[in-house]
């Protein structure tokens, strides 16, 4: 079991390798945040900051920094990134809010923001607040949570609405979005849920022209030349999707349980399939894509575990083990079974969506079939094989191609069974 401290280290360290493996995609490591500079600041802005922040920190990094930003083409990778069509203003209101959020502070890095003393939000968060959360998260919440304040959290609202959180342009909302998602104060399935499905939904709403026409406005006010290629602009689009995937990616490694993030992945799935099975949004698809990749790692264990009941109980049977014994190794390999299984069943779903087959499925289930077949034809171990197949009917009903051998064998195994219950003669059957 793992302690709190240690689940946070592993996360931080998570966070922190996603941020040097996409640099700048966050908001508070973007090049605009780094050198305390805006959208709306000139070359000569720019190349000034950069050499007094060279003078606190890596000369390099702020060369570096200074040239993604005064180069036009390199500049639209950091302005994708950044807050689009919003006043530097309330972009330096905002990331105050992301500064002093409690999943921000379990980091190392010092508050840097260079909002002023008299801004909004730094004067609303040196006001008490008796809500278990900061007010940084609870305005910071409303991003995820629109419509889920009450009466008594006007406040909440009105602070949201003064920093123009209802106006936000689609990709302004989804960077704000994705940088929440990372300092989450704690990851339960509900608010993963709701976090997956508001970037989703809002990265599908992301209109190329319009984008551009936002950048090349604050272009117009920088001096720097507008943007004149929409392919530029759909490329880095589709750059920044990457980056909200390994988002997404590591908001459900951060759910504690293995079962708690396959149970958390089904209800994205079963609601996202419910009324347009064929038409998901693409960051759904994406997630559905990493929960793939993250579960592997369960599976192989899971599927291990089977392998070794499945020698264990042949062993077992070869030895004559009582059997009060021998049904207890039983539910140990159901139990396996079924836990395989709630591991596996997002995966299964999605891959019957596109027509596909999942055949670790019908590998499992097979495997535990025959082992089944074999415990009865070779030990007469009747109770033990109907157990082992009513399990495998039952978690894996939902595929005809995989039961309907299991339910012939265990109309087999029942007769059987009602024969012997009116003394019949048995007769063994073959695989």
């Amino acid at each position: 079991m793992l302690f709190p401290f240690t689940i946070q280290k592993e996360r931080l360290h998570r966070r922190n390798l996603l941020f040097k493996t996409y640099p700048g995609k966050d908001l508070l490591h973007n090049p605009f945040y780094i050198l305390e500079v805006t959208q709306r600041d000139n070359k000569q802005r720019i190349i000034e900051q950069a050499e007094e922040q060279s003078l606190l920190s890596d000369p390099e990094k702020c060369q570096n920094l200074q040239n993604t930003l005064i180069f036009p083409r390199k500049r639209i990778s950091a302005e994708i990134a950044w807050l689009p069509g919003v006043s530097p203003n309330r972009v330096n209101d905002t990331l105050l809010l992301f500064e002093t959020s409690a999943g921000n502070r379990t980091g190392n890095s010092k508050v840097t923001s260079f909002a002023s003393n008299d801004s909004l939000v730094s004067v609303l968060l040196r006001i008490p607040y008796a809500e278990s959360e900061t007010l940084a998260d609870e305005v910071l919440e409303s991003l995820i949570s629109p419509d889920q304040h009450s009466k008594k959290e006007d406040n909440i609202v009105e602070i949201s609405k003064f920093l123009g959180f209802d106006k936000l342009i689609p990709i302004a909302r989804a960077n704000l979005l994705a940088a929440r998602m990372l300092r989450l104060p704690d990851y339960t399935p509900d608010i993963v849920v709701k976090g997956i499905f508001a970037i989703a939904q809002t990265y599908d709403k992301i209109n190329p022209s319009e984008v551009r026409a936002v950048l090349n406005d604050e272009r117009q006010q920088s001096g720097f030349p507008e943007i004149t290629h929409l392919s530029d602009i759909k490329t880095a689009i589709q750059d920044i999707r990457h980056y909200y995937k390994q988002v997404i990616k590591f908001v459900l490694e951060s759910i504690y349980t293995v079962k708690e993030r396959a149970q958390t992945v089904m209800t994205i799935v079963e609601s996202a399939t419910e009324n347009n099975p064929s038409n998901l949004p693409i960051l759904i698809e994406d997630a559905i894509d990493s929960y793939e990749d993250i579960a592997q790692t369960s599976l192989v264990k899971e599927e291990k575990k089977i392998e070794e009941y499945d020698k264990k109980l042949r062993i077992a049977a070869e030895n004559e083990e009582h059997e009060s014994t021998f049904s207890r190794t039983v539910d140990g390999l159901n139990d396996t079974v079924k836990d395989w299984v709630i591991i596996a069943q997002p995966i299964q779903i999605n891959k019957r969506r596109r027509g596909l087959k999942h055949a670790a499925s019908h590998d499992i289930s097979e495997r535990v079939r025959l082992l089944a077949i074999f415990l009865f034809n070779e030990y007469d171990k009747l109770n033990s094989s109907q157990k082992i197949l009513n399990t495998l009917n039952k978690v894996f009903s939902e595929f005809p191609e995989i039961t309907e051998r299991i339910t012939a064998d265990l109309e087999t195994l029942n007769k059987i069974s009602q024969q012997r219950e009116n003394n019949s003669q048995v007769s063994l059957f073959d695989n």
